[in-house]
């Protein structure tokens, strides 16, 4: 229904306000914490048992929690990767609960050091005119506490140019003006990114809830990439007090896998 209403408005931006998480929420993630550390199982279990071949324990951990979380499969995916050896990943258990990038940086320097190397993953949303001169969001992921001038957010309208001979909806495409790039906002107050993205606080990352991108006004999420940042390890929110951590090049490649929502690598 909400999607609905905003094709309907054709454009303009309705104020969204999201909540903040209220005192009946926390306790209920409290109560689900202290649920699985006396009866199990623990995510990392969970992983296993699917990894292994029943998938049940897993699926029942992650759907504990009401509204939405990340999938099961890239995070069984990465999980088997760094079982087999294919890539580095680390799971952080039952740690307090993460509701910002600032909860998640505390938790990675509690587990890995402040020079550790882990950093969170960054969701901000980029408010943008479109080439039908309406204004369209743009969901940008990076590593850290990432910076970007005008020039990046330039590289990152530009990604979404179609090619010559292909049809598109303007009103889908960034405009690459220097007026459009001057005029663009970063993180609007009239967007929730959790509302948006289908994500509950502190799992705002890069797997968006079925269904919720590619529909007005958002566009496919951006993954920002900075030189050779490959090794960059990042911490994925799995659930509110589980993190599970890779490097930026393997969570590219889970990013594209098939079946989840599209996204664009963005160099800057």
């Amino acid at each position: 229904m909400f999607f609905k209403v905003l094709e309907q408005l054709g454009g303009s931006l309705p104020r969204v306000d999201c909540p903040a998480i209220d005192q009946d929420q926390r306790r209920a993630l409290e109560s689900i914490q202290a649920d699985i550390l006396t009866n199990g199982p623990s995510l990392g279990d969970a992983l296993d048992f699917a990894y292994n071949g029943d998938p049940s324990l897993l699926t029942g951990r992650i759907t504990q929690f009401q509204g939405h979380h990340i999938p099961v499969q890239p995070l069984l995916y990465l999980y088997g990767l760094g079982v087999e050896g294919r890539a580095p990943v680390e799971l952080i258990q039952n740690h307090d609960f993460i509701f910002s990038a600032a909860d998640s940086q505390r938790v990675l320097e509690e587990n890995f050091g402040v020079e550790g190397g882990v950093v969170p993953l960054k969701t901000v949303t980029l408010k943008i005119k479109s080439q039908a001169g309406t204004p369209m969001v743009i969901p940008v992921i990076g590593a850290g506490d990432f910076q970007w001038g005008r020039e990046d957010i330039r590289s990152i309208a530009e990604s979404y140019q179609p090619d010559e001979d292909d049809e598109f909806d303007p009103a889908f495409v960034p405009a690459t003006s220097s007026k459009a790039i001057k005029g663009c906002t970063i993180n609007p107050r009239e967007f929730d990114t959790r509302l948006l993205l289908g994500l509950e606080p502190g799992i705002v990352g890069p797997f968006p809830a079925a269904g919720t991108m590619g529909l007005f006004p958002f566009q496919n999420m951006s993954l920002l990439r900075r030189g050779e940042d490959g090794e960059q390890m990042v911490g994925i929110a799995a659930t509110p007090f589980d993190t599970i951590c890779t490097n930026l090049d393997t969570l590219q490649d889970i990013m594209q896998l098939p079946g989840n929502s599209p996204v664009r690598v963005v160099r800057i």
